[in-house]
């Protein structure tokens, strides 16, 4: 067999990156698979709605196995036929079927998988392998190649009512050598590439239909072509072909025109996509300076140079039906090998790296659950907050405090009101003001945000912290914030305004015991609690912008735990607090983005914590009978694996 000369290093590179039915582009899935024990995953195909994915997974013994992910199912594996291995190569618009190979107990078949019949073998040619290559849009009709009884790999049409049927070659005795590449959305042309009476081991480009058969659609003056993709309509079928100088150019073929060059750039150049009327045709070719470079072309523009990621390569493998939307791979600057976008727009070409988008979602999610914690800590640290009564009726506090874990932080100061009606009954309560402006560097807070607000009511056997003790208290807040989303290179910081909310509520049971100058305090008590961010949709910044679904969190928990006072000096008391806690109950929503083309991202927070510890400590100092200053410092896990750490002062004055 002999190629043209831009197939292989094509070839390496698509077979690295993408594969979908005749290479149009639907969508692209990114899916947390961090669940996954595989060392290595990879979507190879997509439903046109972008709800059903295939995925490729490698495990650490090299074995590769078929994945079909969608919400309702999650990843599910599809099997083998009987072997040890499997791999998809493209999935129905419809998402039904899947398509690839799959290892039966002494060889490899073609195989073809939908949720009512399993893994089907589509069986071979008469010889011992087959691999499918494309679908249709409604799985009814696959593509591949297969070896026949004499050793040749042939082209093939799979249909239930016909089984698998050899398409021939190119040869007047029908020998020979054929693939078929690609297959159109109705599923009645075929394109791929077959041997030629020509001379031997050589190829042309072909098109097939059940009407006309199997069609060479020649070459461009040299002596071998190949036909990788072909419109979604049928009608236009690109690839590449050998010219009469020996260069490889890429082509455009339609009936009327014949085989139509699209040019180069002084080196080769191969298509291998085109949009659903084939008015636009993607692929690379090798610039002047030797690099391959992913092009887009038109009739009215021409081969137009799509960059790359800051490396030398790139390459365009897929495209969207209306042109508009190419995607492939690149090399960043440091080599590294990078999915790529391209979208056209009035303004330009935009190029986005995949790879470090799909990164940079995964730290803005990290960021989103990071103040979610942050906020549940806040609503913690507010229904425990009061100000100091000892011989008044009422009392005032005021002061900073400071919270980070490590993905935020927050400065705040708050204002507590605080009275005594009866020698056994205090009420208060506390506003809780944010001073930053920005949270992480990405949160900013748009407007005028109200305080935070909670309030308790305690009751106390002794009226001195002695005895029975019960407290009910509750917290809310809500605050708009203009939301960026992170970015690393060729990404974008897209930017949209959400609001964060939450609320508290807890009750609990103490007793109080005098040891000396030592009261313990042992306590018990439920809390519940939900903190949320809005949904959103990022309104400037991006040209690929982005729509975030709500993300909800709601904890119910059990909290036990022991509080210690000591006195030292008249003026001089030391306190700390050490507290258990159990989540009874939690439900929490992932982090979802979707962005069109690009699909939809989602991720669970990294790390949870169902069973948590919080510890405090800190020291009150008198200033007189009436007002006192306090300082402490606290720590605390939380619900989503962010630990918080904070330090709080007040100043308190009783009357």
């Amino acid at each position: 067999m002999k190629y043209p000369s831009a197939v292989t290093a094509i070839a390496l590179l698509y077979s690295v990156a993408y594969s979908a039915q005749s290479h149009a582009l639907t969508t692209i899935e990114s899916i947390d698979l961090s669940f996954s024990s595989n060392d290595y995953s990879m979507a190879l195909g997509v439903s046109a709605d972008g709800r059903v994915i295939a995925v490729n997974t490698t495990s650490h013994t090299n074995q590769d196995r078929v994945f079909k992910y969608s919400d309702a199912t999650g990843m599910v594996d599809l099997g083998t036929l009987g072997g040890d291995h499997a791999s998809a190569s493209a999935i129905s618009a419809d998402g039904n079927v899947v398509v690839g190979k799959a290892a039966t107990p002494d060889s490899t078949h073609a195989f073809k998988h939908s949720d009512a019949t399993g893994m089907i073998d589509l069986g071979t040619l008469g010889g011992t392998a087959s691999s499918a290559n494309g679908v249709s849009a409604d799985g009814a009709v696959v593509v591949g190649d297969s070896l026949n009884l004499q050793g040749w790999t042939r082209a093939f049409k799979h249909t239930e009512a016909t089984g698998m049927i050899d398409l021939g070659t190119l040869k007047a005795d029908n020998s020979g050598y054929a693939l078929a590449s690609a297959v159109s959305g109705d599923g009645s042309v075929v394109v791929g590439l077959a041997d030629t009476d020509t001379s031997s081991n050589v190829q042309h480009a072909f098109k097939h239909t059940d009407a006309n058969g199997m069609t060479d659609l020649g070459t461009l003056g040299g002596t071998v072509s190949g036909a990788w993709g072909v419109s979604a309509n049928g009608l236009v079928v690109v690839g590449n072909s050998e010219t009469i100088t020996g260069a490889t150019q890429a082509f455009k073929h339609t009936d009327a025109n014949g085989m139509v060059g699209l040019g180069s750039w002084g080196g080769d150049s191969s298509a291998y996509a085109a949009s659903a009327d084939g008015r636009v045709v993607v692929g690379f070719a090798i610039t002047a300076e030797g690099n391959n470079h992913a092009f887009r072309h038109t009739d009215a523009d021409g081969m137009i140079d799509l960059g790359t990621l800051g490396g030398q390569q790139s390459a365009a493998t897929a495209v969207s039906a209306d042109g508009n939307i190419a995607v492939g791979m690149s090399h960043t600057a440091n080599g590294t090998l990078h999915a790529a976008l391209w979208k056209i727009t009035e303004t330009g070409t935009h190029l986005l790296d995949l790879d470090n988008t799909r990164t940079a979602m995964a730290k803005s999610a990290n960021q989103a659950w990071g103040v979610l914690d942050l906020r549940s800590a806040q609503l913690d640290r507010l229904m425990s907050q009061e100000c100091q009564i000892d011989s008044g009726s009422f009392c005032i506090g005021v002061g900073p405090s400071y919270s980070r874990n490590r993905e935020t932080r927050q400065t705040s100061t708050s204002l507590t009101l605080g009275a005594r009606p009866s020698e056994h009954l205090r009420v208060g309560i506390t506003l809780d003001q944010n001073l930053d402006q920005q949270l992480p560097d990405n949160y900013t807070k748009a407007g005028s945000n109200a305080p935070a607000v909670a309030m308790f009511v305690a009751v106390d056997e002794s009226g001195q912290g002695l005895g029975w003790q019960g407290r009910l208290a509750a917290a809310y807040l809500s605050s708009k914030v203009d939301i960026r989303r992170e970015q690393l290179a060729y990404t974008e910081a897209g930017k949209g305004r959400s609001s964060l909310r939450g609320r508290a509520f807890s009750i609990e049971g103490a007793y109080g015991l005098r040891l000396d100058s030592l009261t313990v305090t042992p306590y018990i008590g439920l809390s519940q609690t939900q903190v949320s961010r809005q949904g959103y949709s990022e309104d400037s910044g991006a040209v690929m912008a982005a729509s975030y679904a709500k993300m909800d969190r709601s904890v119910t928990s059990l909290n036990a735990g022991v509080r210690t006072a000591k006195r030292l000096t008249k003026q001089l008391e030391l306190n700390a607090n050490l507290g258990l806690i159990q989540d009874l109950n939690k439900d929490q929503d992932a982090f979802q983005a979707r962005m069109d083309y690009l699909g939809r991202y989602t991720y669970q927070a990294d790390k949870q914590h169902y069973t948590r510890f919080a510890a405090s400590t800190g020291a009150s100092y008198a200033l007189d009978q009436n007002s006192a200053v306090h300082a402490g410092v606290f720590w605390t896990q939380e619900p989503g694996g962010n630990d918080t750490t904070g330090i709080q002062t007040a100043f308190t004055y009783q009357f």
